[in-house]
């Protein structure tokens, strides 16, 4: 039998549970002025009962010294039960960096 509903601890400004239905996408978002410009982060965490999985996009952005920049992380958990374990094992499945004003100068 599938679990329909997932609870997991999530680390945002504090440790914050979440609890997911099948199909269900949450969204978190943060951001503000660094010493060099700006950061932005936002979260969005998706439970697949068929799958047994809660997925985790992570995309960050910003701006520093050097120009803009951005990165997105994929990560995936398996679900066994109700619940993740305190610290679920994530497992990446993409990662994507840029450096926009590096890319332009062709590095």
């Amino acid at each position: 039998m599938k679990t329909k509903v997932v609870k997991l601890w999530v680390h945002w400004n504090g440790n914050v549970r979440l609890t997911l239905r099948d199909g269900e996408e949450v969204h978190l978002t943060r951001s503000g002025p660094t010493d060099e410009g700006y950061y932005s982060e936002e979260r969005s965490y998706f439970y697949d009962a068929k799958a047994k999985l809660v997925e985790c996009i992570t995309d960050l952005s910003g701006s520093d010294c050097d120009g803009p920049w951005s990165k997105r992380f994929v990560e995936e958990c398996l679900v066994f039960g109700e619940s993740l374990p305190a610290n679920p094992e994530w497992r990446t499945t993409r990662r994507d960096s840029h450096d926009f004003f590096a890319e332009q100068m062709g590095y």
